[in-house]
């Protein structure tokens, strides 16, 4: 019997059930608050060598509408991002993110004698994946309700975050926050260089080169021929295999021919696009 469509495996669910857990004990007792401070972001333990801080504390949250705002934001974002790279990748996203505003945060709040704590570094670092992945999608905002495209969304909370960042009576962690974003972004650059809002940003540094004199010499144009088994990479058995291995698996797991019969197929149908 052929077995049917298998959903693939999502992370986000038991992620966002295991902050609330957290979130529950961290209000009961005396055992409620060890573990707030046992896991808890403190530039005091991380000079202890407590390494384990640098990602225990995406766990905890100090308020009900802190932990509400970051698991909706997990949810919103995360599913498009972990659709994308499987669940896998999207950890490491994940967490990257937040070590990375983990270390940001301590580099401005080395001598601090406050803690941090709260997922807002990595949600930064998976809402800036989703802008990258899918720089034209359309968000409604809640205030105003208004829709705007996810990269001009991102960019501008960004804004908004580093001016907030200037605000030394605020709680919040800003700079963590930016931290996060700053790991999504080199995880999704090392993962996927063409994307098209890194290669926006990179163009916005980018020197536009000088004009130069027409050449009296003449170049040919690239006459490389098409390849004519094009419509039967496309239409072969193992392409449709490794797709729903995709769809149920993700890319992590994808062997070395697999990989390669996938260029093989993005190759064929630029060539037809070209063509066409």
């Amino acid at each position: 019997m052929q077995r049917g469509y298998e959903k693939p495996f999502s992370v986000i669910m038991p992620l966002i059930i295991l902050n609330v857990l957290v979130f529950l004990v961290c209000q009961f007792g005396n055992s409620g608050e060890e573990l707030y401070n046992l896991c808890a972001l403190h530039p005091y333990f991380i000079k202890k060598y407590q390494i384990w801080r640098l990602v225990t504390y995406t766990f905890l949250h100090g308020g009900f509408w802190h932990i509400v705002c970051n698991m909706w934001g997990v949810f919103l974002f995360g599913k498009p991002v972990e659709r994308l790279l499987g669940y896998k990748r999207f950890l490491v996203l994940y967490f990257m993110s937040g070590v990375i505003g983990a270390l940001v945060w301590l580099l401005f709040n080395w001598h601090s004698r406050i803690g941090c704590v709260g997922a807002s570094g990595a949600l930064f670092g998976v809402m800036t994946a989703c802008a990258m992945a899918f720089p034209d999608a359309r968000i409604m905002l809640l205030f105003p309700p208004i829709p705007m495209k996810m990269r001009t969304f991102v960019i501008c909370y960004m804004v908004l975050e580093v001016l907030s960042s200037f605000n030394i009576n605020s709680s919040i962690a800003h700079i963590a926050h930016l931290g996060g974003a700053l790991g999504g972004f080199l995880y999704m650059r090392r993962i996927a260089p063409d994307n098209r809002f890194s290669q926006w940003l990179s163009g916005l540094f980018k020197r536009r080169p000088s004009p130069t004199r027409p050449s009296d010499s003449y170049a040919p144009p690239d006459m490389t021929p098409y390849v004519n088994d094009d419509d039967e990479i496309l239409d072969s058995d193992a392409l449709k295999q490794v797709l729903s291995k995709i769809a149920k698996e993700g890319y992590d797991n994808l062997s070395g021919d697999e990989l390669a019969l996938l260029k093989r197929a993005t190759d064929a149908i630029k060539r037809k696009n070209q063509k066409h």
